[in-house]
């Protein structure tokens, strides 16, 4: 009997403790007023379903803390005001991460997933980026490109990332860069003139001249009349 008494008080010790009829003040003529029992419940029903109001007017936890969040009317991220609410990121500041779009901001300045905005041109610096180089490591050696790493955006050929001659040039990994030398590029191997498109200068070769063979030297074979000019030096 007691406890059947219990069930059939609880709606109206609900009503008595709810914000509304305690917060908004407790009309103290028409009933007993407890703050504290009512700001206990309040606190209650904050934990419960959550204290951040969505762009959409809804109180919640975590995606209502994002993205849109109405900070005069509860909570939020503190990265939630930079979240992008219409897609865009990078150049107008605005971060993917939390966005409805996608967490990733591709090079063109969108937020979306998928490789097309998480990986080649990703800016890790306005979301999540997948398959960037964090370590300078790229190409052949794990996969990994190193642009928008902030490491360079050339790949070597032996799997590194940098924006020196030896980085862009001879050898540089194409799909894992986003940059690279057209022109004036130093071989590497010896290997030079016009048919391999390289020079001695700039590289280990500097100095060198580029002989009629098409490889690097100092004899009077590689800088003599036969010489390839603008490959290097010539006599």
């Amino acid at each position: 009997m007691k406890v059947a008494a219990l069930f059939w008080l609880l709606p109206a010790f609900v009503v008595a403790q709810s914000p509304t009829q305690t917060l908004s003040p407790c009309q103290t003529k028409f009933g007993t007023c407890n703050p504290e029992a009512s700001k206990m419940f309040y606190q209650w029903l904050l934990r419960t379903y959550g204290d951040c109001c969505s762009a959409e007017g809804y109180c919640g936890k975590e995606g209502h803390c994002k993205a849109g969040c109405q900070s005069k009317f509860g909570t939020c991220d503190e990265a939630s005001g930079n979240v992008s609410t219409d897609g865009s990121c990078g150049k107008n500041g605005k971060t993917c991460k939390g966005s409805v779009f996608g967490d990733c901001c591709s090079e063109y300045g969108y937020c979306g997933k998928g490789d097309t905005f998480c990986r080649n041109g990703c800016q890790k610096a306005f979301g999540l980026c997948t398959g960037i180089s964090s370590d300078s490591e790229c190409g052949t050696r794990n996969g990994k490109t190193c642009a928008g790493s902030g490491l360079g955006n050339c790949c070597s050929s032996n799997g590194y990332c940098g924006s020196t001659a030896s980085h862009c040039g001879q050898g540089c990994q194409k799909g894992a860069s986003s940059a690279r030398l057209t022109k004036d590029i130093p071989s590497l191997d010896s290997t030079c003139g016009s048919k391999a498109s390289l020079t001695c200068a700039g590289g280990p070769f500097n100095g060198q001249c580029c002989g009629s063979t098409g490889f690097c030297g100092t004899t009077s074979t590689h800088c003599g009349a036969n010489c390839q000019k603008g490959f290097g030096r010539c006599n």
